[in-house]
């Protein structure tokens, strides 16, 4: 964890990449984590924006809609990008185009996570070669056939590898983004997102 001396003086850049049957929660809730550290602490907390191929609204699997602040090309450099899941990451993996776009922003970013099923975009793009992996309870069994070196855990509700993260299936992405709170701002700071949040931090198990 960070020292209250390393802490970042300015806000966090946060991308989160939505795309057509992206699930909801698997981006907002990281989304709402981020967003009230600052509200819930003194720290300079995190800027989050929402990233899309085009301009256009993105319906999610539950049918709301949601606006994308910047597409792929305008984004120039991240220090976290956020995979979400959903019924759409099948048709991204599937599309060299988009998923080239991902490669190109994940090239420009420090750290990048998935929640749920977006592990499968991680596997697609080669990041999960002999890292501790997590995914929603179905689809395990997939993540460990698109990553056959990587080592899954069905019991972990996240996992850090440094570079690369991965989290559970939907709620246990808040639970990841808490952890990056607590890696970036101290574990204070986490605990005072989560209480502000009404969440309660499921911290462990998790790998390293």
């Amino acid at each position: 964890m960070a020292s209250a001396s390393s802490y970042p003086t300015t806000p966090v850049s946060v991308g989160i990449l939505i795309f057509p049957e992206v699930d909801l929660l698997d981006a907002t809730g990281p989304a709402e984590v981020f967003g009230s550290v600052a509200p819930a602490t003194t720290t300079a907390g995190f800027r989050v924006s929402l990233i899309a191929q085009t301009p256009a609204s993105i319906r999610t699997t539950v049918g709301v809609q949601l606006l994308p602040d910047r597409t792929v090309d305008d984004v120039a450099q991240l220090d976290l990008l956020v995979l979400p899941g959903g019924n759409g990451s099948r048709v991204l993996v599937d599309d060299a185009r988009q998923l080239q776009s991902v490669r190109m922003i994940v090239q420009r970013t420090s750290q990048v996570l998935s929640v749920c099923t977006g592990a499968r975009i991680l596997a697609a793009l080669g990041l999960l070669d002999g890292c501790d992996v997590t995914t929603h309870r179905t689809a395990l069994a997939e993540i460990a056939e698109r990553a056959p070196t990587a080592v899954v855990h069905p019991d972990h509700r996240y996992t850090d590898n440094g570079a690369v993260l991965t989290a559970g299936g939907v709620t246990a992405g808040m639970d990841l983004a808490l952890h990056l709170v607590a890696q970036r701002y101290g574990r204070p700071a986490a605990e005072a997102t989560a209480a502000y949040l009404e969440h309660t931090w499921q911290r462990v198990p998790q790998s390293r």
